[in-house]
């Protein structure tokens, strides 16, 4: 059976040109252009959600009428913020728009986007901290 996500170009056992095209690693960069108005009295999960959605390198990828979808997310969204009792519908159309969107990491990958790595300075080791911090190490000789 066939893997669902595509591999990246290096990963592939056969150099078969793929349907869904090659991979597109972004830039890290947001969309800049002019944005839809923010749906007004928005909840805060909601307002949340908007502006995260639009501080996303996917945002940069976006078509205009994409742009648009992601109106009807917040909307969604902030429908998910104050109904605890709404249909499950509503989350899974949520789901699957966040999913087309390339919001999902399965998005992501459905739609051939590589995020740019990201450096992580390494944290030193703290040591004689926490609930075995009076412990020492030993060696294994003994």
């Amino acid at each position: 059976m066939a893997s669902p996500i595509p591999k990246k170009p290096g990963q592939r056992r056969n150099a078969n040109k793929k349907r869904g095209g090659e991979w597109q690693t972004l830039d890290g960069n947001p969309y800049e252009g002019p944005r839809p108005r923010k749906p007004p009295k928005l909840c805060a999960f909601s307002t949340n959600w908007w502006d995260t959605a639009w501080e996303s390198p996917v945002s940069s990828q976006w078509e205009p009428d994409d742009r648009l979808e992601v109106v009807r997310l917040a909307l969604l969204a902030d429908r998910i913020g104050r109904d605890p009792e709404r249909p499950m519908s509503v989350d899974a159309e949520f789901r699957q728009l966040l999913d087309r969107l390339g919001l999902t990491r399965k998005g992501r990958l459905a739609n051939r986007y590589e995020l740019p790595e990201v450096e992580v300075e390494e944290e030193a080791e703290v040591v004689g901290s926490g609930r075995w911090g009076h412990l020492a190490p030993v060696d294994d000789d003994g």
